[in-house]
């Protein structure tokens, strides 16, 4: 089976996975931090790797506009940003690193996935169609939104937030990979 032309399926349905078994981390259902920190840092690789690969770098929804090279990059500047948080958190329970650090960079990656957030939203359904724009924009603000939480838990180490970032996480990482399930498999093109 080959998976040609499946960017963002692929990114969409590796990013979930890996915030689903965080979100059950910090819901306390993992009784040892490096279960999930193998588990990040394994499925981020994987991520970093499939943005880079040239086979699997071929857009699956972002193929027919003029703006094409634009338009892949905005998504390959969400793929290696989130496919490096999941190498960071994966890092930072499997060693036992500081938390601070990843809150930080939470920060920035949802600035960064909010901004391109908006680019999908304003750009997309007029080159692709409202699937592909609602596809894209939602599975990117859900991802700003957890990185948002991630960011007011570990950075600002405002406890009450460890069980609001621990249910998005699983709620919205769900989200993200159902909706890359959906792009692989062609229910949304």
């Amino acid at each position: 089976m080959t998976f040609g032309g499946a960017m963002e399926a692929i990114f969409l349905v590796l990013v979930g996975a890996a915030l689903f078994s965080q979100s059950w981390q910090l819901l306390g259902l993992y009784s040892d931090n490096r279960t999930t920190g193998l588990l990040m840092l394994v499925l981020g690789v994987i991520t970093v790797l499939a943005a880079v690969s040239a086979s699997l770098y071929e857009p699956m929804l972002l193929s027919s506009s003029a703006d094409r090279a634009t338009e892949a990059m905005v998504m390959k500047v969400v793929i290696v940003s989130w496919g490096i948080y999941a190498i960071v958190a994966g890092a930072q329970y499997l060693w036992d690193f500081d938390e601070r650090a990843n809150g930080f960079y939470s920060g920035f990656i949802a600035v960064a996935t909010f901004c391109c957030m908006i680019y999908f939203v304003r750009f997309l359904e007029v080159r692709y169609g409202v699937e592909t724009s609602l596809a894209l924009s939602g599975a990117t603000l859900i991802l700003s939104l957890i990185a948002g939480f991630n960011f007011f838990h570990k950075a600002t180490e405002y406890s009450v937030m460890r069980l609001v970032c621990g249910w998005s996480m699983l709620l919205g990482g769900s989200a993200v990979s159902l909706i890359g399930l959906a792009v692989l498999t062609r229910v949304l093109s």
